[in-house]
Formats: C-alpha cells, sequence, structure tokens
C-alpha cells in the first residue's frame, strides 16, 4: 500500500474505525465496473455483480425524442462516438452509435495509476475489441436486466423537466415499483423522536439493502420532482421492498459539502432521506450532525485511498468508487467490514 495509506491510517485510527463501524461500509461500482468494462454499459453491471459488488451507480438523461438512456456526459464524444448533446439526438440514432471500442484496458488503483514498465508510474493502455459490441443502454433495458439482482443508484443527470416522469414510468413499466398503501409517503418534515431523529431516519442496513433503489441528482428541483412522480408507490418484492413496506422510494442529494441544519432542513422538507457529499469537503462535525438527524450518507470523489479512509472515519455509510476491487482490499486490511 501507498504512502498516503500510512499518513491517513495509523495503527491508532485503524482500532478507532474497527470500534464505530455499526455497519458494513457499502461500495458502490460507479458506472459499474470501470476497471472491467465501459463505463455505463450493461457489461460493466454485469462485471460489478461478478465480482460481488451488489451495488451499483448509473446516469439517465432523454434523447430528442423522449427516451431515457443510461449515459454519464450531456455531449457526445467521450465514452460514444458522435458530436454534439444527447438531447438533440434521436434514439434511433444513439442506439448504433459505438459505446465500447474507446475502451482501455488498464490496471488503476482508485483512481492512480498502476506503475508501468518504465517504472515512472505511466500506465501502459492496450485498446481492446472485446467491447466493441456495447450500445448505450435504454433505462427500460437496464431496470429489466437488473431487477431483483441489485441495488441501483440512479441519477437524474440532465435537467430536462421531463425527465422524473419517464423514469418513474419506466419504474412501472418494468416491475420495479407499484402502487403502496396511503402511508406510502413522507411523514412530515417537522416530525421527530425524542432523540431529534427525523420520523422517516433508517437504519442504513435498510438504506443500502440490496436489492434496492435510490434515485439521486445534484438538481434538487429534479429530485422535488421525482418525489411528486413517485408518490404513492413502493418497490416491488422483486425489486426489494416487501408486504410491510410503507416508505416511499429512496432519493438522495448529491452535494458538494455538508452545510448544516438549513441543508438538512432543505432536504427532510424535500423528501430526501440520503444526502451524498465529496469526500475531499468533509468534516467530522457535519457528517455527525447529519447522522445524528437520521440522514444516510454516502460519498463521491472517492479517487484516493485518504480521501476513502477519511469518509470512512467521518461516519459517510458509503461511496461510489471507480476501482471497487482496489477499495475492498483495502478496506479489509483495516479490518473494516464492507
Amino acid at each position: 500500500l501507498s504512502c498516503a495509506w500510512h499518513s491517513c491510517c495509523t495503527l491508532s485510527s485503524v482500532i478507532q474505525l474497527r470500534s464505530t463501524m455499526a455497519s458494513p461500509f457499502v461500495i458502490i461500482a460507479h458506472r459499474g465496473h470501470q476497471g472491467l468494462a465501459p463505463e455505463n454499459t450493461i457489461d460493466a453491471f454485469e462485471s460489478a455483480l461478478k465480482q460481488g459488488f451488489q451495488h451499483f451507480e448509473t446516469d439517465v438523461q432523454l434523447t430528442s425524442d423522449g427516451i431515457a438512456v443510461i449515459l454519464h456526459d450531456e455531449i457526445l464524444g467521450r465514452t460514444i462516438e458522435g458530436h454534439g448533446r444527447v438531447a438533440d439526438h434521436t434514439w434511433n440514432h444513439l442506439k448504433e452509435l459505438d459505446a465500447g471500442s474507446w475502451y482501455c484496458c488498464s490496471k488503476t488503483f482508485l483512481g492512480a495509476a498502476a506503475s508501468g514498465p518504465d517504472g515512472e508510474g505511466k500506465v501502459v493502455l492496450r485498446p481492446s475489441p472485446d467491447f466493441a459490441h456495447c450500445r448505450v443502454p435504454t433505462l427500460e433495458e437496464m431496470l429489466r436486466a437488473f431487477l431483483g439482482r441489485a441495488h441501483i443508484h440512479l441519477e437524474l443527470k440532465s435537467t430536462q423537466p421531463e425527465l422524473p416522469a419517464a423514469v418513474a414510468k419506466a419504474l412501472q413499466s418494468t416491475g420495479w415499483v407499484t402502487a403502496g398503501s396511503s402511508a406510502s409517503t413522507m411523514p412530515d418534515a417537522a416530525a421527530s423522536s425524542s432523540s431529534g431523529r427525523a420520523a422517516w431516519a433508517e437504519a442504513p442496513s435498510q438504506a443500502f439493502a440490496a436489492p434496492g433503489l435510490t434515485i439521486t441528482s445534484f438538481h434538487l428541483d429534479q429530485l422535488k420532482r421525482s418525489v411528486q412522480e413517485l408518490a404513492g408507490l413502493t418497490l416491488t418484492a422483486a425489486a426489494g421492498g416487501s408486504a410491510a413496506q410503507t416508505r416511499p422510494i429512496r432519493h438522495a442529494w448529491l452535494v458538494h459539502s455538508l452545510e448544516g441544519q438549513e441543508q438538512l432542513q432543505t432536504a427532510e422538507a424535500a423528501g430526501i432521506t440520503q444526502l451524498c457529499p465529496r469526500a475531499d469537503l468533509l468534516t467530522v462535525d457535519a457528517t455527525k450532525s447529519a447522522l445524528d438527524r437520521g440522514v444516510t450518507l454516502r460519498g463521491w470523489a472517492l479517487s484516493s485511498e485518504e480521501r476513502l479512509m477519511a469518509s470512512v472515519r467521518a461516519g459517510v455509510q458509503g461511496g461510489t468508487l471507480n476501482d471497487p476491487d482496489a477499495a475492498k482490499v483495502m478496506l479489509q486490511a483495516a479490518g473494516i467490514a464492507c
């Protein structure tokens, strides 16, 4: 392990981690397993599951004709051939484009380049023809393929106002959600127990149960639209729900930093039960405040050993990793369940 490991994890901090972790740290394969297949393809999601990772994160946006597709970038050219905005192309055009030939197999460790033959830390990339068959999946295709098999963290990528409704429709048509009881709405944001925890607070084991579903976004307006579109719906048994379940579909707000009570109140009022802060902007006090309220926390930008371990120490309960295998090795070496 690198010097970053030794600098951020002394023996005492490792012992503290072992004693304070109330539940396993949840490793979420970021856009699927990027170390084994092109991001946001069915191959990448299947690779994550084959490696034992039941959680993966992915992104959804709309084509010009209103088809929900799995793509991160809003501009073509990086992971898919072509030019221009995704929103300006029809599905009939996008579905023919190559989404895999760009992929190069390389060994990385949490985003840090592995040493190459020159000994200077450079990676030797070998373009692989193995993924020339990959195409952009539709949201429905992805949902059907992984119903009952994974917890999907689905990011509403664009600000297209029609996106939340399209996602809700796809979730219903593919058997992920169904009409729930009249109780499947968010309790009043002001309601709380004597401990100060919100009425909707849930344990990490529930929030990160697999299979399952979490709708995420950086865009608060999109999350509010999604909460409304999915009101009165619950996860089906196949998707990880239960007959006794009365909770609404879980929503998570991607934020740059945790900013205290005002942010928590905004999230609660919107029906958001999870916050996803950037790893390098975390503070222990801010995470404690959120956790005390009953908010679950999932980190992002965990691009180094130091950021990963600092997130765990701060109390974050899960995170998106480009290299989930490397993260698992590191956490297990520290005696942290994952």
